[in-house]
């Protein structure tokens, strides 16, 4: 199974970084198992976290963002699994306005 520490030793290996990954204890990643027949898709199940994050672990990635590295470019994407909540985007719009 895939997890953080496979990633991050992938990552590493490749000289990618992962200052900037954000990691929250009991957050897990999305899994999606795929049920297929004959060579087909037939279902696909999702196990998510979809609720909004925590406001006790908000801190974390508006920490990233406010004393990380000024990218120059920024993309934010969270699938409407509620990280990137209002106060967490407000952040990152302050950071670098």
């Amino acid at each position: 199974m895939f997890t953080w520490y496979w990633l991050a030793d992938l990552c590493a290996r490749e000289g990618i970084g992962t200052g900037a990954v954000a990691r929250i204890e009991g957050r897990t990643t999305t899994r999606k198992v795929r049920v297929l027949g004959r060579s087909q898709q037939l279902l696909r199940l999702d196990f998510e976290a979809a609720g909004d994050l925590d406001p006790s672990h908000m801190q974390a990635p508006i920490d990233l963002v406010r004393h990380g590295a000024r990218p120059d470019v920024v993309f934010v994407s969270d699938y409407a699994k509620g990280v990137l909540t209002p106060l967490v985007l407000a952040a990152v719009a302050l950071a670098w306005s």
